[in-house]
């Protein structure tokens, strides 16, 4: 067995440095979340212990999802034989069987209140991560083998890193629109009311506010809300969710790998989002059914960003990024998109008087909205398919990948 060379030496420490920090990061998290649910239990405060009992057992699946990437790079870094480049188990297919199980288990939780402190965090888990665990699968047995040091490696930066970095740049992004917001707000009456509601204590009720109100009477808001939500939103996150391939960049990596890293990535970065933006509530089985599309949507546009900026890198040729890129964007926007036409819509429904215009809201909401999310998350499945076995069957020109470097073989 040959010796690890000083960098690989190093890549592995970093890479076990940053898992464990990363694990820790979760158990500690995880920790304070069980602690203010027991507090809220205590004082009959049942919706924030659930609360609490949902946010602690999200962030310890992120934490622990670091472990195996602990135990691939430990072993490098402490001489034991390297792992080889392999398929995953087709066993883990058997994992969609459970997700009929896991919204049964939200039902009872949310519709039922069955044991919610307990069943809600597993059903929501459960939910989340697998429709994640099967779209990795199909895409890591349609690409060329890696391994499991790499994959979980490029998995974990986009379930860490990259919304992180993306929750940054959008506030930053909201700083601006939030004044502007509120500059428009003070040129109504209305508005003036909703601002001297928001700044009171303790803070206005959802039914103070009237969102439905408040919509139909500045319909600025809505290009505003359309405008960051469709374009600015998936600007960001479309850039972001490439990190997974920039250790590559100065020694490429084949086209086909590229796009495994950027769909492994978006598929970290989806299921950080399922685990943490649905809430409790009546419309979880919904919004967890749909999450399925967010997913795939998710890992396409982040596989075909990575491919085009792998390319454009090793032909350097930036040019080659900008079509794949605004694809992904264009993708992404038109999903967000048709998610708050949607919401509006049922928002503003109660407040329509005329009945014509109340039945195309009805139709679109019910209908065309969902029709449409169904029909962008096929399309991104079936190319995320094409793209794989396309990229792979073309791999014998393609460069070997990259080595002692960050997540390669």
């Amino acid at each position: 067995m040959s010796r690890p060379t000083p960098t690989e030496q190093r890549n592995d420490a970093l890479l076990l440095i940053g898992s464990l920090a990363g694990i820790s990061a979760g158990l500690a998290a995880a920790f304070g979340g069980v602690a203010l649910a027991l507090v809220a239990s205590v004082q009959g405060e049942n919706e924030q212990a659930l609360a609490g009992m949902w946010w602690a057992a999200c962030v310890l699946v992120v934490g622990l999802c670091g472990i195996p990437l602990a135990y691939w790079s430990g072993r490098g870094l402490f001489g034991f034989p390297r792992p080889a480049a392999a398929m995953p188990s087709l066993a883990w297919a058997w994992t969609a069987l459970l997700f009929p199980a896991a919204i049964g288990l939200g039902y009872l939780a949310f519709s039922e209140k069955v044991a919610p402190q307990l069943l809600a965090p597993l059903a929501q888990i459960l939910a989340a991560g697998i429709p994640v665990v099967v779209l990795a699968l199909v895409v890591r047995r349609l690409s060329p083998a890696i391994t499991p040091r790499r994959a979980w490696g490029q998995f974990l930066i986009g379930m860490w890193a990259t919304p992180a970095a993306a929750l940054v740049l959008e506030a930053i992004l909201l700083i601006p629109l939030g004044l502007l917001v509120v500059i428009g707000l003070l040129a109504s009456p209305q508005g003036v009311r909703l601002l001297q509601l928001l700044t009171e204590n303790p803070g206005p009720t959802l039914e103070q506010i009237a969102p439905a109100e408040l919509l139909i009477g500045q319909p600025w808001l809505i290009a505003v809300l359309l405008g960051f939500a469709g374009l600015l939103v998936p600007l960001i996150e479309e850039a972001l969710k490439t990190a997974a391939v920039w250790p590559f960049l100065r020694r490429p990596i084949s086209r086909a790998e590229a796009f495994l890293g950027g769909v492994l990535c978006g598929a970290g970065y989806a299921l950080f989002e399922a685990l943490f933006l649905p809430q409790p509530g009546a419309e979880w089985t919904v919004t967890m059914v749909s999450r399925i599309g967010t997913t795939i949507v998710h890992a396409f546009g982040a596989g075909i960003t990575s491919l085009g900026l792998v390319r454009a890198a090793a032909e350097r040729r930036p040019i080659l990024l900008l079509p794949p890129y605004l694809c992904a964007v264009l993708l992404h926007g038109l999903w967000n998109t048709t998610v708050i036409v949607v919401g509006i819509g049922l928002v503003t429904l109660p407040e329509i008087a005329d009945e014509a215009v109340r039945h195309q809201i009805e139709l679109w909401a019910d209908t065309v909205g969902p029709l449409v999310l169904l029909a962008l998350s096929l399309a991104a499945l079936v190319s995320i398919i094409v793209t794989a076995r396309r990229q792979r069957h073309e791999g014998a020109e393609a460069q070997p990948s990259a080595e002692g470097r960050p997540f390669a073989d």
